[in-house]
């Protein structure tokens, strides 16, 4: 259990750029800190982590990570466990959260979100080598209404035309001991559109796969499916050791896809949050057919693979990096869209890129988009290309920078690497900066902003945590 601070409400009044003296603390009681197996593994994924341990990095990093989990409304989300590595908390009123100290791989960092209605989320991204702060935001997809059939007899279950599960009978088992189960199944599925436009926020893990050659790939993503099945208490089944049940998945349409005849079909690795591929799934009219022998989530993939890293900054018009930016890149033709939010240093890092290719990063503001294309490097030798995306200030979009000094009182005392969030509320709107503070506690952070009126007087929330012990202090304006 750890300690934050009360919130305090203060005013300013907000420019283009700010400055702020903070002082005064108060306490309260918030949950974050450290769990004994935070990250249970499931059986059956055992072969695969031997697999996958064979090749993944042995290096690590150590980041602290800050985010909001919302559901699929983008309605902030209180009380979710959140978790990363061996670290835990609890998101606050607004669906924010911190963990600081997280040891983790230095390619993949896998983060989770758990809320009882909704599927489990996770979200999986490679961390900048230069920052040690990264923006993590979750969305969470709703369970929905079960569809039930009879285990005995089997059946098939359809959730609104998009998947269809058939089983047999006699095919399900408790997933805690793999004894038979007789009864009544509750079947819960949610469908992942890739063509969506939330399907980047959306979608467990990330869009990169370990293949059945045992080499990390970058994937193109045909559709998803999550599928979980339960007794009538809750109570965890799953498919019986040696059997399997044919799933169907929609073909996606749109302008510019065509869908090949047989696609690999990959599972959701939980132990790592990377895409195990597992077998082939084949085209048979409106949807893809495929045979699954453990329900987790599956995923319809082509893959590419090429060991490259293209890292990317983003800028603002006097070339301050803009923090915890909010991004999406488009691979070529591909259907898929990342979703890649910058570092404290504006920089953002896609693992197994494609050199081949070109990529098109958008800043999608609520008052104007702002896209920049990079690549393809054919002819390059390099493995790694740093891209620098100077994201133009025009009379809508505005780039704030917040400058300030935190000073010690009775509680608290500023120490380099400590996290500062800053949260405003503008014409009913919210907004969130992030920044750490340097060796002199001072913070400096610089975010885009839309429609606000420049001399109005908002309420700001500002609030710094101590990561000696994850205290949040919350300050007032120094007069």
């Amino acid at each position: 259990m750890t300690k934050n601070m009360k919130t305090k409400i203060l005013t300013l009044t907000l420019l283009s750029f700010l400055s702020i003296g903070l002082w005064q603390c108060s306490e309260d009681e918030v949950f974050s800190g450290t769990g004994s197996d935070v990250t249970a593994v499931d059986p059956y994924e055992t072969v695969q982590n031997s697999r996958i341990a064979t090749v993944i990095s042995n290096q690590t990093l150590t980041t602290t990570l800050v985010g909001v989990v919302t559901n699929t409304s983008n309605t902030p989300q209180v009380g979710v466990l959140v978790k990363a590595g061996d670290k835990i908390a609890i998101t606050e009123a607004d669906g924010s959260y911190i963990l600081s100290d997280v040891k983790s791989n230095k390619d993949f960092v896998k983060v989770t979100a758990e809320k009882d209605g909704y599927f489990l989320a996770i979200k999986t991204f490679t961390p900048s080598a230069s920052s040690s702060l990264n923006t993590v935001n979750l969305q969470l997809a709703p369970k929905g209404s079960a569809v039930s059939f009879t285990s005995s007899r089997g059946g098939k279950v359809v959730f609104g035309n998009k998947i269809e599960i058939e089983f047999d009978a006699n095919q399900i088992v408790k997933e805690e001991d793999g004894t038979p189960y007789s009864g009544n199944v509750n079947v819960y599925s949610h469908y992942y559109n890739p063509t969506a436009t939330n399907f980047p926020e959306t979608m467990p893990g990330n869009l990169n796969g370990f293949d059945l050659a045992n080499n990390f790939v970058a994937l193109d993503s045909y559709g998803m499916m999550t599928v979980q099945m339960t007794d009538a208490a809750g109570n965890p089944l799953n498919i019986a050791k040696g059997q399997k049940v044919k799933i169907k998945i929609p073909v996606p349409t749109g302008a510019g896809i065509t869908p090949p005849t047989t696609i690999p079909l990959w599972r959701l690795n939980e132990t790592y949050g990377i895409w195990v591929e597992v077998g082939t799934a084949n085209k048979v009219g409106a949807f893809y057919e495929g045979e699954v022998d453990h329900f987790s989530s599956y995923n319809l993939d082509l893959k590419f693979n090429d060991p490259f890293r293209l890292n990317i900054q983003l800028r603002d018009e006097k070339n301050k990096p803009l923090k915890g930016q909010k991004a999406y890149v488009q691979v070529g033709d591909r259907i898929s869209k990342l979703e890649v939010i910058t570092d404290e240093n504006g920089k953002v890092e896609l693992f197994n890129a494609d050199k081949n290719l070109e990529y098109k990063v958008t800043v999608v503001l609520e008052c104007e988009t702002v896209t920049a294309t990079f690549g393809p490097y054919t002819d390059l030798n390099a493995e790694t290309v740093n891209e620098k995306f100077k994201v133009i200030d025009t009379n809508v979009a505005l780039s704030y920078n917040l400058t300030g000094e935190v000073l010690a009182c009775e509680t608290y005392t500023p120490a380099p690497g400590d996290v500062v969030l800053i949260k405003l509320e503008a014409e009913g709107k919210p907004f969130s900066f992030t920044g750490k503070l340097d060796a002199n506690g001072k913070f400096d952070t610089t975010q885009l902003i839309c429609n606000i009126n420049l001399t109005g007087t908002y309420p700001v929330t500002v609030s710094v945590y101590d990561l000696g012990d994850i205290q949040k202090n919350t300050h007032k304006p120094l007069t």
